[in-house]
């Protein structure tokens, strides 16, 4: 999809300036930090909080500010994430997307394409992880319905010869591993351990022993 050069600077300027928000004393620092997510994640995914300076996302006040970055255009799209396990308080879901859906961290595929294959998973957060964390390219979807909807996605991934699927240990997560299996020929299905995502995963087990369950190489990338 081709954006205006003033939609592109106005999510450009409402990236940085949450990203410069971001500060240590805030909620959605620590909760990232309590994920793991260190400084180095935060300034690559361009990670941030939410303020009140741009009028149209300031009932959304204090939630994480998760940038869609595209290598061409830069930010092209935000989703924004609660910064605390409960949500009964929020009055909206856990993640708000203010915008068209898309795949999160394409520019994954350019690792992808030198090391051959791609890592599949739901949500950003889990998705980063494995990318900047763990070593693994990972490319995030917003979950089994998205995929149906959207047809073309499966074509970004024809070619690689193993493409990483991590479903989370519950029933959405074997949803999305059904459908993308049905699309993919070359899809292998990763578990974590019991009642694990890819960030909880990562808190409890590190980097390399996901590698190790992925059976990836070490030293690949």
């Amino acid at each position: 999809m081709r954006y205006s050069p003033e939609f592109l600077a106005c999510v450009e300027a409402m990236a940085a300036s949450y990203h410069a928000a971001l500060t240590p004393d805030t909620q959605a620092f620590g909760y990232l930090a309590d994920r793991g997510i260190d400084q180095g994640a935060i300034d690559r995914y361009r990670l941030g909080v939410v303020t009140a300076e741009h009028d149209e996302h300031s009932k959304f006040e204090g939630m994480i500010s998760i940038p869609y970055i595209t290598k061409l255009a830069g930010p092209v799209s935000l989703k924004f994430r609660v910064a605390h396990a409960c949500t009964e308080f929020c009055g909206h879901s856990k993640y708000i997307g203010p915008y068209e859906t898309r795949l999160y961290n394409t520019i994954a595929m350019e690792d992808a394409d030198r090391l051959g294959y791609v890592g599949l998973l739901e949500g950003e957060v889990n998705a980063l992880t494995l990318d900047h964390l763990c070593g693994i390219p990972a490319v995030g979807i917003p979950g089994a319905e998205a995929w149906k909807a959207h047809p073309e996605w499966k074509e970004l991934f024809k070619g690689y010869g193993k493409v990483l699927c991590f479903p989370d240990n519950d029933e959405a997560g074997e949803r999305l591993a059904g459908v993308v299996g049905r699309d993919i020929d070359t899809l292998r299905i990763v578990r974590f351990p019991q009642g694990s995502d890819a960030n909880k995963a990562f808190t409890e087990i590190g980097a390399s022993e996901i590698r190790r369950i992925a059976g990836v190489d070490l030293h690949s990338r």
